[in-house]
């Protein structure tokens, strides 16, 4: 049972309690060889367990569940994550988006509720969020620490569930360890870069102050100065990723950003130029799920029809009143959907939400 901290309410946990373990076993003698952890110093902010239990409006069960705060050594590469939810549960985990923007704590926010019948786990991509920031930040890099979080955390076979960005590196591990995967997620991603051109005409038709070609030209091409300016750069289409703005929770949500410029402009000046794996996708056996909001302008809905046409095993699903996070603009349907995908209730085709 999970002690509110003084201070805090039933449900609220502080960081800074947590006690660290470096060594885990479930009831049913599973082992996880977590190896080298440490105690995370820092409390994040807008981001307590009572908020997430309640996003969809239901009781907080986070009360009587596990979870655990700390930092992970991979590859060299000190790695912060959170484990939650069922210790007995299938293993899930969730990879984000936005590399030196993003960070776990917006799947978190969507995906907590999944805790009631599985375990939960989140991190922070090297180079972004509060893990370290320590290169290469390359597509192999990151699998490879996605891989080994996995083998510290003794588990043989997981689901997967990669938004964005994070779509990439969960199509580039399913490449590389589909072994080790039972079926994957995909929320509003790409199969290779040659979408940009959309992105940017949806951007520019916008007329959003702030938002004009040079700018965006130098977004999209990893040419960004500071974080400063990486900052200025999401606050100005800042607007476009959902359908219904709410411009102090959007306020709230820049305010507690971390900015990594650096890892931003490798990922978008380099990875991004060689990456598609459009012509590998068929190799893909595992059940799949491929899910966009019909108004996403950075990962449009025809790059997730794209996917769902080379992999045989999969299922489309386009959420009509969402933009670019349907698992959290329409969340209650987006994990009912999951949850019906997961115990296979789902069969292959597409339909809209």
């Amino acid at each position: 049972m999970i002690r509110a901290s003084p201070g805090h309410s039933a449900g609220e946990t502080d960081i800074r309690d947590r006690s660290v373990r470096s060594e885990t076993a479930d009831e049913s003698g599973r082992k996880g060889r977590i190896r080298s952890l440490s105690r995370t110093n820092e409390e994040v902010p807008f981001f307590r367990t009572a908020t997430f239990g309640n996003i969809t409006g239901k009781i907080d069960f986070f009360a009587a569940q596990r979870r655990i705060n700390m930092y992970i050594t991979v590859n060299g590469c000190k790695i912060y994550y959170e484990i939650h939810g069922n210790e007995n549960g299938e293993t899930i985990f969730f990879i984000h988006g936005g590399p030196g923007m993003g960070d776990c704590r917006s799947d978190i926010q969507a995906f907590s509720p999944l805790g009631d019948e599985y375990r939960l786990v989140f991190f922070d991509m090297r180079g972004s969020g509060r893990s370290e920031t320590k290169p290469p930040f390359t597509h192999e890099q990151w699998v490879s620490d996605i891989d080994e979080i996995r083998k510290q955390l003794g588990a043989d076979k997981i689901i997967m569930i990669g938004g964005s960005y994070g779509g990439f590196l969960t199509l580039e591990y399913a490449l590389r360890h589909q072994e080790h995967l039972s079926r994957i997620v995909l929320r509003d991603t790409a199969p290779s870069q040659n979408y940009d051109d959309l992105s940017m005409k949806k951007a520019l038709e916008s007329r959003l102050p702030g938002i004009n070609e040079e700018m965006l030209n130098r977004l999209f091409s990893g040419q960004v100065r500071s974080n400063e300016e990486f900052k200025e750069m999401y606050k100005a289409i800042q607007p476009l990723y959902t359908v219904e703005w709410d411009e102090e929770k959007a306020k709230e949500r820049l305010q507690s950003m971390y900015f990594h410029y650096e890892t931003h402009n490798y990922a978008f000046s380099v990875n991004k130029k060689s990456y598609d794996v459009t012509g590998k996708l068929h190799t893909i056996k595992i059940p799949v799920l491929v899910t966009v909001g019909r108004h996403d302008w950075i990962t449009p809905p025809v790059a997730s029809e794209d996917i769902a046409k080379e992999i045989e095993n999969s299922t489309l699903v386009i959420f009509e009143n969402s933009g670019h996070s349907p698992h959290i603009e329409q969340n209650e349907a987006y994990l009912e959907l999951v949850r019906d995908f997961l115990k296979d209730k789902i069969k292959p085709g597409a339909f809209t939400i």
